[in-house]
């Protein structure tokens, strides 16, 4: 063979040889498809280590914003929504609904007079079977019910009584929510972003606020965040009891507000995606699915037709037609701004990007975002009612919008460097992410604590993130770029955040005081032997000008209450001057109802209705109080107050010929108003910002509230010589 020949022979030969040597490829056969299973992979496989990793990081987050939110808790609150919420949950232990009838234990007979918060809708007005019920969903109201349920068993075992344990539910509520946003996050953009997100999320001064408030959003934010990650787990894995889950708690969302009915769409949307029409158990899991999404809106229905006639509490005010162009074109402004200040600052032109960017990347990933943001900022832009500068207010309605908004922005972060190119990005979480997060939180928790930046702990934050960078070199710019964004909304959270919480506390932690004493026991002398009564039975009269505490009160005990605007000429003729058409918080025909009743009455005829209803619950063995702000003059415990010395009386019709006051008890919050944090060392209020949405008063804090009194009102002891007017 000729050396040309050979040289010939070798080259095929080599050629051949990985063919020749190589182990045959084996390929697995695919794994049998679930039902699911459309949705796939979002993100990148971690090693199990990193995820647990996370995963343990998570768990401290979630723990550590139940603990700050626990510090913040007061089992008061005196909002007019919240009553609404309160004591309609308070009905439904009582009678399985949330019906309240205004009648006088007294008489038996309907009390126009009678104390009904303004987010109550009347049914049948103007006649024997007039009644009242929230005009809001009876999803958290149930939730309440179910905590006064349990209250008596909490008892017995040392614990908090029902009243207590219905305060919990919204921090609970929202730290699952916050559970369920990692998750979700992580599904689609991995574990480091989630935490991100979450960290963003949990210190938002929406999340902040509305977390120990006994309003329906957080509550609303648990059931959203859960529903939507069994929905998109559903959608990627299968599963029945994924699809009745996701269809029930997404259902129970609007059954707690109306407008979570909107996700229909981003359900309907996965439904759709994932039906696979040849598969029974595809058809079967998509029919649950709906079903159980069906089930709670439905039941909502059905018990709002039978209550009141009507498919939602706003109907009767107008509010669910209070939607149009001219309140667009005034709120779209009012909505960005909120949304990129208060809402999730820094955060929120991220997310719109992102959600943008989302579509070339999964374009049914991203439809079903989109499903999930744009019909609530849309509704509630054209929407009448969204108050400037009133910090949460307008912003409390987006929050369960919040979740899908911190995972568009986490997204688009972690795939920046993706778009551009860079290879190594995909290395860069699982290095940084355990040290940046880790380091945010301890700086953070330092700012807490002390109201102004720990700078040794900054300083090991530079260094630890210094060295990281060092190490990784431009590789590590994309996880370093969304530690520091997330930075910089964090911070700029909680400095926002945390000042009003503590006026919001401050303000729940009076309003409890004021009704302590009024639950409070008192230690008598009855029938020759020391015993504890009850300073103000169940079934007493109170009358107080105050309608925040009226409204907790309502909610605590069964009293008889009253307000002294319905005896007020002035206040009855006002209640026509509201235009009935135009969308409002008080139902106008109740509104209506009330002045046909009353518009005849004199100040003196409205004098006489007092004084029935106080003869009528005394002459029944009830007692009769007032809840009054104490001035100087005033005398002490067990002394009469009169009326005729230093001021007029707070009831007109408390005439000193029919009745005495005793003063039963009087009291001081012993806690001053807290300073603002300027005066704490901490950061100094901006120039310009209103002092209302830092929650502070121009006082700067350190005064006292003022102090109160319980009087109770008795007939007048007829003297020698005298005689009672009839």
């Amino acid at each position: 063979m000729s050396a040309q020949e050979q040289a010939i022979a070798h080259t095929l030969i080599d050629n051949a040889r990985p063919a020749a040597i190589d182990a045959p490829v084996v390929r697995a056969s695919p794994a049998p498809q679930p039902a699911g299973g459309g949705l796939g992979d979002l993100a990148p496989q971690e090693p199990r280590a990193v995820r647990w990793f996370y995963a343990l990081l998570a768990l401290a987050l979630v723990c550590g914003f139940f603990y700050l939110n626990t510090c913040y808790l007061v089992p008061a609150h005196g909002g007019v929504d919240q009553n609404g919420y309160m004591v309609g949950g308070r009905m439904f232990a009582d009678h399985f609904s949330t019906r309240y009838t205004p009648l006088n234990p007294s008489t038996g007979k309907l009390d126009p007079f009678l104390f009904v918060g303004r987010m109550w809708i009347g049914a049948d007005l103007g006649t024997e079977w007039e009644r009242f019920y929230p005009k809001y969903p009876i999803g958290l109201p149930v939730l309440v019910a179910v905590a006064l349920w349990i209250g008596p068993v909490s008892q017995l075992f040392g614990g908090p009584a029902g009243e207590v344990l219905a305060f919990w539910i919204n921090p609970l509520s929202m730290t699952l929510a916050m559970a369920f946003t990692f998750l979700m996050v992580r599904m689609a953009a991995g574990s480091f972003t989630a935490i991100i997100a979450t960290i963003v999320l949990a210190t938002s001064p929406v999340t902040l606020g509305l977390t120990t408030n006994s309003n329906s959003h957080a509550s609303t934010l648990f059931f959203v965040s859960a529903g939507m990650y069994l929905l998109l787990t559903w959608w990627q894995s299968g599963g029945l009891w994924r699809a009745i889950g996701a269809g029930f708690l997404i259902g129970y969302a609007c059954l707690i507000r109306y407008t979570e009915g909107l996700l229909v769409l981003p359900l309907a949307l996965v439904l759709l995606m994932n039906l696979r029409p040849r598969s029974l158990r595809s058809w079967v899991e998509c029919s649950l699915l709906a079903t159980w999404w069906l089930i709670p809106v439905l039941a909502l229905l059905c018990f709002n037709l039978g209550a009141f006639h009507t498919l939602t509490g706003y109907d009767p005010t107008n509010e669910s037609t209070g939607f149009a162009w001219s309140y667009a074109i005034d709120n779209w402004e009012t909505m960005l701004r909120h949304l990129n200040t208060t809402g999730l600052f820094f955060i929120f032109p991220l997310s719109v990007a992102g959600l943008v960017l989302m579509f070339w990347w999964n374009w049914r990933f991203a439809a079903v975002m989109a499903a999930w943001i744009l019909p609530t900022i849309i509704v509630y832009t054209f929407y009448y009612w969204a108050p400037d500068g009133t910090h949460i207010s307008y912003l409390r309605f987006f929050l369960s919008i919040f979740p899908a908004l911190v995972l568009c922005a986490g997204w688009l972060l972690v795939r920046i460097p993706r778009l551009l190119g860079n290879g190594h990005a995909a290395e860069t979480p699982g290095v940084l992410g355990g040290w940046l997060p880790a380091v945010l939180l301890v700086a953070g928790a330092a700012g807490i604590w002390v109201w102004y930046p720990d700078w040794r702990l900054l300083a090991v934050a530079c260094v630890l993130v210094a060295a990281i960078v060092n190490l990784r070199g431009i590789a590590g710019t994309s996880a370093l770029a969304a530690g520091i964004v997330a930075a910089v909304a964090f911070s700029v959270h909680l400095e926002a955040a945390l000042p009003v919480l503590e006026q919001d506390q401050y303000q729940r932690l009076v309003l409890q005081w004021n009704t302590n004493q009024m639950l409070a026991r008192d230690r008598q002398l009855v029938d020759g032997k020391v015993a504890y009564v009850d300073r103000v039975p169940a079934g007493s009269v109170i009358f107080a000008q105050d309608q925040s505490l009226l409204h907790h009160l309502q909610f605590v005990r069964d009293w008889q209450l009253y307000t002294g605007e319905l005896f007020n000429r002035e206040f009855i003729r006002r209640l026509p001057d509201v235009n009935p058409d135009e969308p409002q918080g008080l139902q106008p025909q109740r509104r209506q109802v009330l002045y046909e009743r009353l518009k005849d009455h004199t100040a003196a005829q409205l004098e006489q209705e007092q004084q029935k209803i106080i003869l009528a619950a005394l002459d029944s063995g009830r007692r009769v109080f007032m809840v009054l702000p104490r001035r100087p003059a005033d005398p002490g415990p067990r002394r009469l107050l009169f009326w005729d010395r230093g001021g007029r009386a707070p009831l007109a019709g408390v005439s000193p010929r029919l009745f005495e006051t005793e003063v039963v008890s009087w009291w001081n919050f012993p806690l001053p108003r807290p300073a603002p944090p300027e005066a704490r060392g901490g950061p100094r209020r901006r120039p310009g910002m209103p002092a209302a949405i830092r929650g502070f008063g121009a006082g700067g804090g350190g005064g006292l509230p003022p102090a109160m009194q319980l009087v109770e009102i008795v007939r007048r002891r007829p003297t020698e010589g005298s005689q009672l007017a009839p």
